[in-house]
């Protein structure tokens, strides 16, 4: 069975550096998954196409771990992922973490 990965991004708002890091996510190597954005304040600037789903919650100015906490309650998945927004994660990040979980070598990744 696929697990179903929610990656949680919390951010200011959609810049350069958010959209480069869905870019950056649109290569991984692993599909069943969506991303939620969770922003201070909406902007002008649009995503960008993705091949996956990405929810988007503008929840005003807070921290970055309330921001990771409304999204995971707000969207459930299987399990969850985190990265900053000026982050790029690996091809096989997602792939090889649920891997680790699975075969019980960590409890996180």
């Amino acid at each position: 069975m696929v697990e179903n990965v929610n990656i949680i991004i919390p951010a200011i708002k959609i810049d350069d550096e958010l959209i480069k890091c869905l870019k950056e996510i649109n290569k991984l190597k692993y599909s069943n998954f969506f991303a939620t954005i969770v922003l201070d304040s909406a902007g002008k600037n649009q995503l960008p196409k993705l091949k996956y789903k990405v929810n988007k919650l503008v929840v005003g100015k807070i921290n970055m771990s309330a921001k990771r906490n409304m999204a995971s309650k707000k969207f459930k998945s299987n399990y969850i992922a985190f990265i900053d927004s000026d982050a790029y994660p690996n091809k096989n990040w997602l792939k090889l973490g649920i891997k680790y979980l699975k075969e019980k070598k960590a409890d996180v990744v």
